[in-house]
């Protein structure tokens, strides 16, 4: 009993821990917002001006948002299944958080340099990374027997891990065309989970579906 409680104990620092990198990534992200700086007398239509300037940095920032937000769902319902962890998934997790910790900085580029396309290229990579790291991590719990959970829906949380793989993957080589087009493709990121439910249906539908 006692060593099942210093496990349980374990494990909830492990998770503890990742919260954390998640929340200061998250936070992180906002210095590369700016505010202008003008003096206090200036007009109106100069400092709107000067603020719509800004707009490329907030959607940078509101696209990295909603997505570290969904890898922090994603990994919260994930550990959710977890009923046992090894030095090696510490590890694949350790590698997986060093990549989230990693996005402001892409992102600040991507606001900054939208247009150019070794910012695109930068931060479509990182995501995708960051994807590959996410499944790795289910993938060897899964194969481990740390988690808790049956082969359909083992797959189904598979499948919905790897969709920033596939989606910022495939937007790399669009980007030696058009930096423009590889950023709107990004939104197929949402025809493709769609896909993924369909195509698993009952598996990914109760509380503990992966994001």
């Amino acid at each position: 009993m006692a060593a099942e409680a210093e496990r349980t104990t374990e494990l909830d620092r492990i998770i503890f821990f990742s919260d954390g990198v998640f929340a200061i990534a998250i936070t992180l992200l906002v210095i590369g917002l700016r505010v202008p700086a003008l003096p206090s007398h200036v007009a109106n239509s100069e400092l709107s001006r000067r603020l719509l300037d800004e707009w490329p940095r907030v959607l940078s920032y509101a696209v990295s948002f909603g997505v570290i937000g969904l890898y922090w769902i994603g990994h919260h319902r994930f550990f959710g299944h977890i009923r046992r962890f090894d030095h090696r998934l510490i590890l694949l997790n350790l590698a997986f958080l060093g990549l989230i910790a990693f996005l402001p900085f892409p992102t600040a580029v991507l606001g900054r340099y939208g247009g150019h396309r070794s910012a695109v290229v930068l931060y479509a990579g990182s995501l995708a990374l960051a994807g590959v790291a996410s499944t790795a991590l289910w993938l060897y719990a899964w194969q481990a027997r740390l988690a808790d959970v049956g082969l359909r829906r083992a797959r189904y949380l598979a499948a919905r891990a790897a969709i920033p793989v596939v989606v910022f993957g495939i937007s790399i080589p669009i980007a030696f065309v058009s930096p423009a087009a590889a950023q709107l493709s990004w939104l197929s990121f949402l025809v493709v989970r769609r896909i993924v439910d369909i195509r698993y249906g009952d598996a990914g539908r109760d509380e503990g579906a992966f994001a």
